[in-house]
């Protein structure tokens, strides 16, 4: 299905200039940048990403309401340390938010700004930073969620500590700042390995059984119940994520909407399995390790959706990540099918 036959207006953004002038106020390549990601949101509102040529990145916001876009700008404006962090693009109203300038997480610039490395970055609700040590990272929130993040973490860890699984230690935490600092876990990321034809294919099964086991040992694990996460969620989550493409690909939203019902249906057919402990995020950039070192256990990172439902919705998502992964040229075929077996076998 070619991108182009649907998605209007998300199609205007694809392809994005900025001015030599723009680019040096705010130390990025000048030229076109690519849109590599769009997160619909509610209200005519999106979360996008672009790429240079060059592989710079850079995260920002889409309004489709003039209004709002200048609104969320001039509020930007007055937590940047520099002119150049905030760059407007009036005619696609778009805002790109350089260097962690971010209004609803006025902590995360101020990282950046003293050295720390920005990984991951959902303006107004959440990024990861590595700290200039390079032993520490920073989950940066909005501050009402950082104790609870922060508990959530240590629960997770003291469950899974007896069964062959790592998750990051808790080292510091600043409610008032919204900051949660965990101590690194070895090794590259699963996605890492994956793409990497240099890893070979029986060490990435190796680390593909290894991430099999740390998910069943979450599973398994004596957790508390936490929020319930059942096939009639799912169907809602579905149902909203849909209707959040009226804003940016209404065709495409039409085009999915013919196969809604039918996958509604059989998502909600039949009895549940028991209920367990849910990653609910569980995909190949969330585990940690090295394949050459067969007696080390994967880390398992990332747990700010903990829920409660069916095993079978993180074993899912696993499996149709490797297809992803194929799909985007990010691997072979062939080692995405391995990873995916090993993974299965592993748990």
């Amino acid at each position: 299905m070619p991108l182009d036959d649907y998605a209007e207006p998300i199609a205007a953004l694809r392809l994005v200039e900025l001015d030599r002038n723009c680019a040096l106020r705010a130390g990025l390549p000048a030229g076109l940048w690519t849109l590599s990601r769009i997160t619909p949101r509610n209200d005519g509102h999106a979360l996008v990403r672009y790429v240079h040529a060059e592989g710079r990145e850079v995260t920002g916001q889409w309004f489709a309401d003039p209004a709002a876009h200048a609104q969320a700008v001039r509020a930007t404006r007055r937590t940047a340390w520099s002119a150049g962090q905030v760059v407007v693009l009036p005619h696609h109203q778009l805002l790109w938010q350089v260097g962690g300038v971010d209004r609803k997480l006025p902590h995360l610039a101020a990282l950046c700004q003293a050295g720390a490395a920005l990984i991951a970055h959902h303006p107004e609700q959440r990024a990861v930073v590595r700290l200039a040590s390079g032993s520490h990272y920073a989950k940066v929130v909005r501050p009402a969620r950082a104790a609870p993040l922060a508990e959530k973490l240590r629960r997770v860890r003291a469950a899974l500590a007896d069964r062959g699984a790592h998750t990051p230690e808790v080292v510091a935490v600043n409610p008032a700042a919204g900051l949660v600092m965990t101590a690194a876990l070895p090794g590259r990321s699963l996605l890492a390995w994956l793409g990497d034809d240099a890893c070979p294919v029986e060490q990435l099964a190796r680390l593909g059984r290894q991430a099999g086991a740390a998910v069943a040992a979450l599973h398994q694990s004596d957790l508390s119940r936490t929020a319930l996460y059942d096939a009639r969620a799912a169907a809602q989550t579905l149902a909203g994520q849909l209707q959040r493409l009226d804003w940016v690909a209404p065709r495409l939203r039409a085009y999915l909407d013919r196969w809604r019902p039918a996958r509604q249906a059989a998502l909600l057919a039949g009895d549940p399995d028991p209920y367990v402990p849910l990653h609910r995020d569980c995909y190949d950039k969330q585990f940690v390790g090295q394949p050459d070192d067969a007696g080390a256990a994967l880390g398992l990172l990332d747990f700010d959706t903990l829920a409660w439902g069916e095993a079978s919705l993180d074993v899912a998502n696993f499996l149709i990540h490797c297809d992803l992964r194929a799909w985007q040229a990010r691997c072979t075929p062939n080692r995405a099918a391995v990873l995916a077996t090993a993974f299965v076998q592993g748990y």
